[in-house]
């Protein structure tokens, strides 16, 4: 009985393979970078702009001593809520000093 051996190199295999790797984990890093991007930007359109809307509302009523004033709602979340407390707070002033 006779013995075949048979050889076959897998180092180009294995080249491409390690090049089909790379080029995933490129564009994987693409992918989060633009994914955390679109986050960044709407966590600014949403959260960051309106916090600082109301801000601005709250210093304009602070500096002229406007209690007549109320800060516009902005949503019925944490920032609405906020809002909404900071009304009341000044509904409680105005009352407190017997503002109409």
């Amino acid at each position: 009985m006779g013995a075949v051996r048979v050889t076959y190199s897998l180092a180009s295999l294995y080249g491409q393979v390690q090049q089909h790797v790379l080029n995933a984990t490129a564009w994987l890093c693409v992918l989060f970078g633009v994914g955390l991007l679109l986050i960044v930007f709407l966590i600014h359109c949403n959260i960051i702009r309106t916090l600082k809307l109301q801000a601005e509302q709250v210093i304009v009523i602070a500096e002229k001593a406007l209690l007549n004033e109320r800060v516009k709602r902005h949503g019925c979340d944490e920032i609405g809520m906020l809002g909404a407390a900071i009304n009341r707070l000044l509904e409680s002033f105005q009352a407190g000093l017997g503002i109409k």
